[in-house]
């Protein structure tokens, strides 16, 4: 059980604390709760995707067959989750080492 003194303690130290203050404390504590980034917007696929995704993408809307724009777009962010999965568990070649 904590004693009196050290509950007067720890009050005193949280009303001292008054959260970040430098600009890097502050981005660094915006991005506490984030977990992985897979929701993030990710306008290199919508502005410049590259043509292995731009294939990708069109397997799903021929097998898929979208018959109006709500069911493109349904496919779309269904082949855009897909990619960003496989980019996260595709073992990538390390920069660093030359093929």
């Amino acid at each position: 059980m904590r004693s009196l003194k050290q509950i007067e303690a720890s009050r005193a130290n949280g009303a001292r604390s008054r959260g970040p203050i430098t600009a890097q404390g502050k981005r660094n504590s915006s991005r506490n709760s984030t977990r992985h980034g897979f929701s993030a917007p990710d306008p290199s696929l919508d502005q410049n995707p590259p043509d292995a995704f731009i294939e990708f993408r069109a397997s799903f809307m021929a097998s898929l067959r979208p018959r109006n724009v709500a069911e493109a777009q349904l496919i779309h962010t269904m082949a855009v989750a897909r990619w960003r999965k496989l980019q996260v568990i595709r073992p990538r070649p390390f920069p660093w080492i030359e093929s």
